[in-house]
């Protein structure tokens, strides 16, 4: 009966031990597929049991907590956690990055994009939206690292797109819900400054153009003739009215000097010819 007893209360103390240290927090059931580290902690992003997240985000059960170049830090319950770097499919072996970060972000990005086409989803909607879902994801995180304007708006609105079509297929999960709402709001506001820039910047070209063929049609009129001479002066004062209204709408961080060298041109032949 004394060893009954005994075996019943090193069962209930091994469970207690577990239940606050081991079934608390499983590292074996947080996958973390690939990491783009930047180190400004705000810029990283980690992909983790399938979902793109950041430092503050959740996924799961799984409060991410920060994230490191080759791993990330997790919260499940009130245990915390630091799971490494896996490659899909292998379980839960842990293996440090291999190279930068960011290649190992994007090589898990894809490979978590093909292995859809090699698991079972529960139903063929769902499927859908996870890959819209991640499709979004990738297309807005190429926007943001764009240096090419018109790249982007076309990223931006490619995601919006993308998002969208996740969202209509009624996406279950809240938190991926609401990164495709921010993601959708973020690109359509950021899309439509880059188009208006440029926009701007197509109108700033179109007047230096004609300022310069104006220039160029007053260099080639004789000035020995008054008729001629006139119309020299007209053509080279429609030249410098474009040239003006270019300069006016060039924004800040554009080379200028072009500009201002043909005005500078156009007000010197003007001169001459007073």
């Amino acid at each position: 009966m004394m060893k009954v007893k005994t075996g019943i209360v090193v069962f209930l103390a091994v469970f207690l031990l577990f239940s606050v240290n081991g079934f608390a927090a499983k590292p074996d059931d947080v996958l973390v597929s690939g990491i783009m580290y930047d180190e400004t902690s705000s810029g990283s992003r980690a992909i983790v049991n399938g979902m793109i997240v950041k430092a503050g985000d959740k996924a799961g059960d799984a409060e991410i907590i920060s994230i490191r170049p080759d791993g990330v830090v997790v919260r499940i319950g009130t245990v915390e956690r630091e799971i490494g770097l896996n490659n899909p499919g292998e379980g839960s072996s842990s293996k440090p990055a291999q190279g930068k970060a960011k290649s190992g972000f994007w090589v898990g990005l894809k490979e978590w994009l093909s292995s859809f086409g090699r698991k079972r989803a529960d139903t063929s909607a769902k499927m859908t939206s996870q890959e819209h879902y991640l499709k979004a994801m990738d297309l807005y995180q190429q926007a943001e690292n764009s240096t090419y304007n018109k790249e982007r708006v076309e990223l931006y609105q490619s995601a919006v797109k993308y998002a969208q079509y996740s969202l209509d297929i009624e996406l279950p999960d809240a938190g991926k819900a609401g990164q495709l709402r921010n993601i959708i709001e973020d690109s359509r506001a950021k899309g439509s400054r880059l188009s208006e820039k440029l926009n701007k910047g197509r109108e700033m070209d179109r007047l230096f153009i004609e300022g310069r063929k104006y220039m160029e049609i007053a260099r080639n009129l004789s000035s020995s003739e008054a008729s001629l001479r006139s119309k020299k002066k007209d053509n080279y004062s429609l030249a410098l009215q474009y040239f003006n209204q270019a300069y006016g709408m060039a924004e800040d961080g554009y080379d200028k000097r072009k500009i201002e060298d043909k005005i500078t041109a156009v007000e010197a032949a003007l001169e001459a010819m007073e």
